[in-house]
């Protein structure tokens, strides 16, 4: 008579305290992963109580113009337009997918974290140069900063509830002869704790400028 053999397949996951210990180490990791996102999360958010303007000194324009373009490429903005002459810094859309990217510091908000979560949606800076009407040109110049708040619309996107992969797009003749297709802008408000945040920061730059001017004036004793 054959009797039944039956072989006892060997588990290559460790067992014992060696085991337990891997596990709580990657359990420690994760944790720290996750805490270190909350953090950047947290830090993200701090809103500003400032203004989206500052005062600038006629003879410092040149510098506030510098300390601007420095500001915005910190926060990875792409400058499109810098005319000294007119007094106007702008930059191309930056997108954000809110919590998803906690490395933008453009939020404000929790609440800013979970719309730029849910929706696809992207940020303009204009920052102006000018003077009060009459004045002359010793006076101080007055930077603005603005920021909009762009949603992007898809028109014709049809996603399938099975794989996003599966959507599939149509196209309308009209949206496409108006160049509104397959995507478009839509402002929807003006983002002023994140431009008084910026002016902030272009003051803060340009005290930095400031000094290391004056450092490098110093003579030699």
């Amino acid at each position: 008579m054959n009797v039944p053999r039956f072989i006892m397949a060997r588990s290559n996951t460790p067992q014992g305290p060696l085991a337990e210990s891997g596990r709580c180490g990657l359990a420690r990791i994760l944790s720290a992963a996750a805490l270190s996102a909350a953090l950047a999360i947290v830090q993200g958010c701090a809103t500003s109580t400032g203004t989206p303007e500052l005062s600038v000194p006629s003879d410092e324009y040149s510098d506030a113009i510098a300390a601007t373009r420095d500001v915005l490429r910190s926060y990875r903005f792409q400058i499109d337009r810098v005319d000294a002459a007119e007094g106007v810094v702008t930059t191309a859309a930056k997108s954000s997918s809110g919590l998803a990217t906690p490395w933008d510091g453009e939020q404000s908000s929790f609440n800013q974290e979970l719309e730029d979560l849910g929706n696809s949606q992207e940020r303009r800076v204009r920052v102006t140069f000018d003077r009060a009407p009459g004045a002359d040109a010793s006076a101080a110049i007055t930077a603005r900063v603005e920021v909009v708040i762009d949603r992007v619309q898809r028109p014709g996107w049809r996603p399938t509830p099975k794989s996003v992969r599966n959507s599939t797009v149509t196209m309308d003749p009209d949206l496409a002869a108006r160049q509104m297709w397959p995507t478009y802008s839509v402002p929807i408000r003006q983002d002023r704790e994140f431009a008084s945040e910026i002016a902030g920061k272009i003051g803060r730059r340009l005290d930095e400028i400031r000094g290391a001017g004056r450092g490098d004036d110093r003579s030699p004793e």
